[in-house]
């Protein structure tokens, strides 16, 4: 990233020359006279990744994504499981069933760009590929983003050819082809709450066992229904035992699927088994959904990442420090 804002750097410098020449107190000035510099920088800024105009300028691409295919289909999510495939672990040379949970969190600290860029691979591979042809997917924007406690993971958007029209429900039968659709996509049932790895078998068992392993939410279960700490996703969810829509005249609002367990997250059986981590799957219902996914998720910038007007503030309460007739050529980057 610091090689790529020093080339992008350079490219500024060489089409405005004018301040290849400058000094220090020259800088001062122009700043002052010309604020929309700022706006200079974050054109070329766009360009350097996990940045704020970066960010933006793909929030840009997919709000013009979504004005010429419509709103997408699907959210979606996919997690890291560093801890659970096996393969990560035999490509640098482990035996992974000889690993304990203490030598993988070690081997994890002394190789993260190993990791993330395994994940990196995987997932653009399961998506662009595998999801691809097995969902009949027409287009897809995805991200890649990193948790407070620096896990990567990958969030995005999913049209597919097949979608139904959500925007003007009318009629039952609309209502009824809609809960078909997404019940097809999108469970919250709880195959076997008490399953153990001992039993898994085959591939009944085997979703049962991912299910309740990283779907779960386990912190939540163990609270109970009665602690007063409240989770910001709404957890423990209201048991359904059939599939419903929430409407507000003709927009849906919420689908309620049919779930058995209060505390597992949203999945699809197949991307479980196949992508083997933590996922979310969630139906795209209305404009607001789409427009909250943007505003919280798409233009969001890492946690350090400044805006360029605030960065060149700092930048210029620092430049008295050096002399005013000092080139700019001088100042460290």
């Amino acid at each position: 990233m610091r090689w790529n804002s020093l080339k992008l750097g350079n490219i500024f410098i060489k089409k405005n020359e004018i301040f290849s020449i400058m000094t220090v107190l020259q800088l001062q000035e122009y700043i002052k006279q010309n604020p929309s510099i700022a706006n200079k920088i974050m054109f070329y800024a766009n360009k350097i990744r996990t940045t704020r105009p970066y960010w933006n300028a793909r929030c840009n691409e997919l709000m013009d994504m979504i004005i010429q295919k419509g709103n997408p289909t699907l959210f979606f999510t996919l997690s890291s499981a560093d801890f659970h495939w096996p393969e990560v672990y035999n490509l640098l040379g482990y035996e992974f069933k000889n690993l304990s949970h203490r030598k993988k969190s070690k081997i994890i600290a002394e190789n993260p760009l190993y990791f993330d860029t395994y994940f990196v691979l995987k997932a653009r591979y399961f998506v662009e590929k595998c999801m691809k042809d097995k969902f009949n997917i027409k287009d897809f924007w995805y991200r890649f983003e990193y948790q407070h406690r620096g896990s990567i993971h990958l969030h995005g958007v999913l049209w597919l050819n097949d979608g139904p029209n959500t925007n003007n429900v009318k009629t039952e039968k609309d209502k009824a082809e809609i809960i078909k659709y997404f019940s097809n996509l999108v469970s919250c049932e709880n195959p076997n709450i008490n399953v153990k790895l001992r039993d898994v078998q085959n591939k009944e068992h085997d979703l049962a066992l991912l299910v309740n392993v990283v779907q779960s939410r386990k912190y939540w279960r163990k609270k109970g229904k009665k602690s007063k700490e409240k989770c910001r996703f709404g957890f423990p969810k209201q048991l359904c035992e059939k599939p419903n829509l929430v409407m507000n005249e003709t927009e849906i609002k919420e689908i309620n699927f049919e779930r058995n367990d209060p505390f597992l997250n949203k999945y699809n059986p197949w991307i479980l088994q196949t992508w083997r981590a933590n996922i979310d799957v969630t139906p795209i219902i209305n404009s607001d959904s789409i427009i909250r996914y943007i505003s919280k998720y798409v233009s969001k910038s890492e946690v350090q990442s400044k805006s360029y007007l605030i960065m060149l503030k700092d930048w210029n309460a620092l430049l008295p420090q050096f002399p005013p007739w000092e080139s700019l050529k001088g100042i460290p980057s």
